[in-house]
């Protein structure tokens, strides 16, 4: 596609402005910075840094909040938390 650079927008016809779009998104994702996938249940130390802070401020959270000891799993005696409820946690944390 040979459109000259100094060529405003507006003077484009909407096939020239699709095929541009369509070019673009096509390249996008090489641009865009990976997000690893969300697990839905995290550790502690995934917790802390979930909800960005340290694991520190997370184990005190834990003694001092009891809707975090309440969405607490104990799961072969390593504590999970599920993303979704550590969501609602931090909404209302404060």
């Amino acid at each position: 596609m040979n459109i000259p650079v100094n060529v405003a927008i507006a003077e484009l016809s909407e096939d020239s402005l699709r095929m541009i779009a369509k070019e673009v998104v096509k390249y996008l994702p090489d641009y865009l910075p990976r997000q690893p996938p969300v697990k839905h249940k995290v550790n502690i130390t995934e917790a802390a840094k979930y909800c960005n802070v340290a694991p520190s401020t997370f184990n005190r959270w834990r003694k001092n909040y009891e809707s975090l000891k309440a969405i607490e799993q104990s799961v072969g005696g390593t504590v999970r938390f599920d993303t979704a409820d550590l969501d609602k946690f931090m909404r209302n944390k404060y």
